[in-house]
């Protein structure tokens, strides 16, 4: 399967094809903000699906956790309340474990290794499972870039985060990293997590750049230690009941339409990457090269002693991938 990205239309119109056809409305939720790639890609998404059906669907993109946060969001795409969304792993392993192998903390070695799994029978069975299991489409998966951690201090080794309080999502994935390398997780939403840092609630949070720059995290952790622990994988997913009902024709068209979106965003995203660290650099902020050979030991020690999701040949299969 060829790397893309599936995004969200929602219309009101008519399609004439000999008798006028009805446009049908869906529900497109996401929890960035509109001035992301991921919202921008979106909305090109619901565009493609809106010419390619003629007009029989229109896709409501609805960014900024409007619908929910991610896991409200994945939530309701098996209830029907949310048509599409996007989402992480760590938020759908919950109903499929392996899929968190996606989340592990530097198990990805550059932008080329994400790549070559995005486009690789691993992450095919992967995706498989995941549709065996909640009946939800991925309909496509695009990179969302390289995660490092900001602090008030620089951060070389994992004993410099031992007993810091993290920021993480609230899904059990995201507490693998903090947890081996001896920090303390706390999960807070994203919407909530600026104001976290800035009174103190927690020390230090891990984010990409995109995300980091457009919540302005560097106004109160001035330091971007460049672990890139994490190599973000968004998927674009339809929900069971509108993928139930869709015919064959249709589900290739949002299936081809999601994967050419994808593929234009995982590019976008990463060409962003270096110009960020510029204005970055621009405003200030430290960037600090930090010892990988000792946190990729400390989390590798983890995954071996504890249950992460994902099994010793699937890692094994990633990894062979570099």
């Amino acid at each position: 399967m060829k790397l893309g990205l599936a995004i969200g239309v929602g219309v009101a119109a008519f399609a004439v094809t000999g008798t006028a056809v009805a446009t049908e409305t869906l529900r497109f939720g996401h929890v960035y903000t509109t001035d992301r790639r991921d919202h921008q890609c979106a909305e090109t998404f619901a565009s493609r699906i809106f010419d390619r059906t003629e007009e029989r669907y229109q896709i409501d993109v609805y960014p900024s956790s409007q619908l929910g946060g991610e896991g409200e969001l994945h939530e309701g795409l098996a209830l029907g309340s949310v048509d599409l969304a996007i989402v992480s792993a760590p938020f759908m392993a919950a109903a499929y474990a392996p899929i968190s192998l996606e989340s592990a903390a530097f198990a990805f070695e550059d932008y080329d290794h994400w790549m070559r799994y995005a486009e690789s029978d691993l992450r095919e069975e992967l995706a498989d499972g995941y549709f065996e299991a909640v009946g939800n489409k991925i309909a496509s998966v695009h990179y969302q870039g390289a995660w490092h951690v900001l602090s008030e201090e620089p951060i070389e080794t994992p004993d410099d985060m031992a007993g810091l309080r993290m920021r993480v999502p609230d899904a059990e994935p995201w507490l693998v990293f903090p947890r081996a390398v001896g920090a303390e997780a706390a999960p807070i939403a994203y919407a909530e997590a600026y104001l976290a840092l800035q009174q103190g609630v927690v020390d230090i949070i891990d984010q990409g750049l995109a995300g980091a720059m457009t919540m302005q995290f560097h106004e109160v952790r001035p330091v971007i230690n460049m672990t890139g622990h994490l190599a973000i994988a968004a998927h674009t997913v339809i929900g069971a009941p509108l993928w139930n009902r869709l015919s064959e024709e249709d589900q290739e068209i949002f299936i081809e339409a999601a994967q050419e979106t994808a593929a234009e965003c995982s590019n976008l995203v990463y060409e962003d990457e270096a110009a960020l660290l510029e204005e970055f650099e621009a405003l200030g902020v430290t960037l600090v090269e930090v010892q990988r050979e000792l946190f990729v030991e400390a989390v590798e020690e983890y995954f071996a002693e504890n249950d992460v999701g994902w099994t010793e040949d699937q890692y094994a299969r990633l990894q062979e991938l570099r």
